[in-house]
């Protein structure tokens, strides 16, 4: 599955559902795409999912972390 297949939505309410942390590896080129899916991320564990979010694309800032926290 892609990022096509889920919208925001589904994203956030899995995390109302979801009992495992999840592993969240994004490594496009496309800076817009890392945002939409770090919102993602962001609404998925505003919601109480838990997970690690990973940055591998070579868009990102050398000074930006690679992982997002999760929100608290």
């Amino acid at each position: 599955m892609t990022w096509e297949d889920f919208t925001a939505t589904q994203m956030v309410n899995a995390g109302k559902r979801t009992k495992l942390p999840m592993l969240w590896i994004y490594g496009g080129k496309n800076p817009a795409l890392v945002e939409y899916a770090r919102n993602n991320y962001r609404g998925f564990t505003y919601q109480g999912g838990r997970g690690t979010f990973v940055d591998l694309s070579a868009e990102r800032e050398p000074d930006s972390p690679d992982t997002v926290p999760a929100e608290s």
